[in-house]
C-alpha cells in the first residue's frame, strides 16, 4: 500500500492496515509477512509488527515507476 505525499499523515494507511488485519482475523489468518519501505516502517512498528529480517530490494528503472508516480503532484 502507499499513500501519496499530499495525503500523508492523515491516518489512511493505518485505517487500511487495520481493516486488512481485521478481515484476515475473521478468515482465520494467524501469521503475516509484511515488506516495508523506510517510509512505512514506523506505521508497522507502531501497530505491533516486529522485524525478523532485513532484505534489500533491487529494481530496474522501469520497475521504480511505482515509487516516483505522482512525484511533485
Amino acid at each position: 500500500m502507499g499513500t501519496p505525499a499530499r495525503f500523508a499523515r492523515r491516518g489512511h494507511g493505518r485505517a487500511l492496515l487495520a481493516d486488512v488485519l481485521r478481515r484476515g482475523k475473521l478468515e482465520g489468518v494467524s501469521i503475516g509477512l509484511l515488506g516495508a519501505t523506510p517510509a512505512g516502517k514506523p506505521l508497522y512498528d507502531a501497530t505491533g509488527w516486529t522485524t525478523l529480517e532485513g532484505w534489500r530490494l533491487f529494481l530496474s528503472s522501469e520497475r521504480r515507476q511505482w515509487a516516483t508516480a505522482g512525484a511533485g503532484s
